[in-house]
Order: structure tokens, then C-alpha cells, then sequence
């Protein structure tokens, strides 16, 4: 495509952004396990994840494609623990089952949906575009996740509210 890499560039940038993946599970293996801190370090792993997601649309070349994906990899594990940790902490032990449940169903919609109309906005976008956009809607939805929710304590346990 738009970096003229072959398959096996195509390889590369997914064996980069597995290494990213890895060492964003190191890090949050390493990382507390407080409120406060999961809520950080997912709204940090959904920047990161944005910013680099818009800086692998720049890229011009290979090389600095490799390092935008090795980022992006880091950032989505970055987000995917913290948020399976906050969900188990902030909800119920009887409604967790149905929460985890509603959260599976709605995020393979939303991959239906990605893929059904990936095709059309690939054609008239194009890749660099779609890049971009999904890029700063990430970058976007951190900054709103930063503004709804803050943490509080309730007897000394911290919990997270959405902001009034």
C-alpha cells in the first residue's frame, strides 16, 4: 500500500506491534492495582494508542511505520488490562457476569460494523485517511474519558464517578 512494503513488510508491522502488545502486558503485570492508577494508565493506553495510530498514517516510509505500530500495540494492552481490572472493581460481583457480557456483545457489533463499511470508507477515504480519523477519534475519546470520569473515595476504597 502506501509504504510500497510487500507481505513481509506487512509481517513486520505485525510482529512489532506484538512486541508492543508485550511489553504493554510487562508493564501492567509491573503496574499497581489501585483505582486510581488502572484509570490512569487506561486513559494513557488510549492516547497512546491514538497518537500513534494518526502517526502511522503519516509515516512516510517502513521504518517509522514500525515504530508508530510497535506504540500502538503498547497502548491498546495498555487499555485492554486496566479495563478488564476496573470493570471487576467497580462492578457488582452479581451483575458482573451480564456487564462483561453487554461489553462482549457491543464491542463484536462494533467490529461487524467496522468491517462491513471498512471496504466503502477504505475506497473513498482511503488509508491514510482512515488512519488519521480513527487516530484522532481515540485521541478524542481519551479526552473525554479524562473529563467524565474522576476518582473518589468511599470509605477509603477509591471508586470512579462520572463527572458532573
Amino acid at each position: 500500500g502506501p509504504l510500497h512494503a510487500d507481505g513481509s513488510g506487512y509481517s513486520v508491522l505485525m510482529a512489532l506491534y506484538g512486541l508492543g502488545m508485550v511489553a504493554g502486558s510487562w508493564t501492567n503485570a509491573r503496574a499497581g492495582s489501585d483505582i486510581g492508577g488502572l484509570r490512569r494508565r487506561w486513559l494513557f493506553g488510549i492516547a497512546v494508542s491514538g497518537v500513534a495510530t494518526a502517526l502511522a498514517a503519516l509515516a512516510p516510509n517502513l521504518p517509522l511505520a514500525l515504530v508508530a505500530f510497535m506504540f500502538i500495540g503498547l497502548g491498546e494492552n495498555l487499555l485492554v488490562g486496566p479495563e478488564m481490572r476496573l470493570m471487576q472493581e467497580m462492578v457488582s460481583e452479581r451483575m458482573l457476569g451480564r456487564v462483561f457480557g453487554l461489553k462482549d456483545v457491543l464491542e463484536n457489533t462494533a467490529f461487524v460494523a467496522a468491517f462491513l463499511g471498512a471496504g466503502a470508507l477504505l475506497s473513498v477515504a482511503g488509508v491514510r485517511a482512515v488512519f488519521v480519523g480513527a487516530g484522532v477519534v481515540t485521541v478524542a475519546l481519551a479526552c473525554v474519558g479524562a473529563l467524565a470520569f474522576r476518582t473518589r473515595r468511599v470509605v477509603g476504597r477509591p471508586v470512579l464517578e462520572a463527572g458532573e
